[in-house]
């Protein structure tokens, strides 16, 4: 078929992750500088080529919050944590739960904060 394809496969591989890695840091700039749409959109492209990706994920659910998508965090929780299972039969690393565990406490928080906020004559509306 293709002679080269052989001897080209491994310096094409190294290329492959130096270019993840790079993007992968771009990502962690972005959401530093609170770029979080940005950070979002290279992350999600991040993924469609190296799915297992756990610091992307983290970095997905750092950006989604930071943008005011709490859910879409605790969404992207699951999508990682099913990822790796299904690859490779792992759980998602400490530090990736203790972020699931920390927005999860801080959006249910959030959520207590907006009831008990409400007024209780425009509640009974609904």
């Amino acid at each position: 078929d293709d002679p080269y394809a052989e001897w080209a496969a491994g310096p094409r591989e190294a290329l492959r992750l130096q270019a993840i890695e790079a993007q992968s840091r771009l990502v962690t700039l972005y959401a530093a500088r609170g770029e979080h749409g940005a950070a979002t959109l290279l992350g999600r492209k991040i993924l469609t080529t190296d799915p297992c990706n756990e610091l992307v994920h983290r970095q997905l659910m750092i950006s989604y919050v930071g943008s005011g998508q709490t859910h879409l965090a605790l969404l992207q929780y699951h999508r990682c944590r099913e990822t790796l299972w299904n690859a490779f039969r792992v759980l998602p690393s400490p530090e990736t739960v203790e972020l699931y565990d920390s927005l999860r406490v801080n959006a249910r928080a959030g959520f207590c904060q907006r009831q008990a906020n409400l007024d209780p004559l425009s509640a009974r509306e609904f």
